[in-house]
């Protein structure tokens, strides 16, 4: 018999969605390598700052009792079910897990308490000139620190730097004020 491994874990999520409470995903799976017996399969969204944790769950399934092959809902509640993950754009993910130390995780997704856009435009490119900025800073403290050896390199770096900046957060503003 091979060694045991899951094979077509299916979520109806589409990565990057936002849930909210009252949502519902549906999950599919077969592990194959196994007895098809009554082994116990535990279904959970699990949050992805800590998926190690045995109680790290926001959410979750009734336990499946025969983990072979099966589906399962999980609804996602009004409340998380630990309150150390509160619903409030959290990063989780849908991970089945078996008593044959072996997991299988779906794709990224948010849990929000209300709705919002799922990953907007604006979001998108937030995070672009984010990187651009913090590439824009690396560069200005790079020609800084050799600064005391050529003043103009370091003072032309930084203007440079300087304007990269404005510029990123120029196009940011023009594509979030279109969009």
């Amino acid at each position: 018999m091979s060694a045991p491994a899951i094979q077509g874990f299916h979520t109806d999520i589409v990565s990057g969605s936002t849930l909210t409470p009252n949502s519902s995903i549906t999950a599919q799976w077969t592990i194959t390598g196994i007895n098809t017996g009554f082994d116990t399969c535990y279904l959970a969204v699990r949050p992805l700052n800590d998926l190690r944790s045995d109680t790290a769950f926001v959410a979750q399934a009734d336990p499946h009792p025969q983990c072979g092959s099966g589906s399962a809902i999980i609804v996602i509640p009004e409340q998380s079910l630990n309150s150390t993950f509160p619903f409030n754009n959290l990063m989780v993910i849908v991970r089945l897990n078996t008593p044959y130390h072996i997991y299988a995780d779906s794709t990224l997704f948010k849990i929000n308490e209300t709705y919002t856009a799922p990953w907007d435009r604006s979001e998108q490119l937030a995070k672009e000139a984010n990187g651009i900025a913090g590439s824009s800073l690396q560069v200005a403290k790079g020609v800084a620190e050799d600064s005391h050896r050529n003043y103009q390199v370091g003072l032309a770096g930084l203007v440079i730097a300087a304007l990269s900046f404005v510029l990123a957060c120029v196009a940011l503003c023009y594509e979030w004020y279109n969009a």
